[in-house]
């Protein structure tokens, strides 16, 4: 796998929420993500197929993370209440 086809994970990323947008179950959307993953190693890349699989399961799985790691950093930036320490030490909440 080359540095270049990690480009393709946004790509990838796109392609599920494009999917989740037609109404299929969140459950499925990762099986959707290595498909479409395969799918575009296959068309994309050359060299051997056993190759361009393996690479394509890479690169849905990292979709998956990528959407997955992004929604993480949404929701815990979005928080409330938050605990604070200031530069004496004491922690205080803040809401």
């Amino acid at each position: 796998m080359e540095f270049s086809d990690v480009a393709y994970v946004p790509l990838i990323t796109g392609l599920v929420q494009t999917v989740r947008f037609l109404g299929i179950q969140k459950r499925f959307l990762p099986v959707f993500a290595i498909v479409f993953g395969i799918c575009v190693s296959l068309l994309l890349t050359t060299g051997n197929w056993k190759e361009d699989m393996t690479i394509g399961i890479c690169l849905g799985l990292s979709s998956v993370g990528f959407y997955s790691g992004s929604k993480n950093i949404l929701k815990s930036s979005n928080k409330e209440e938050f605990e604070h320490e200031d530069i004496f030490g004491s922690r205080t909440r803040r809401k």
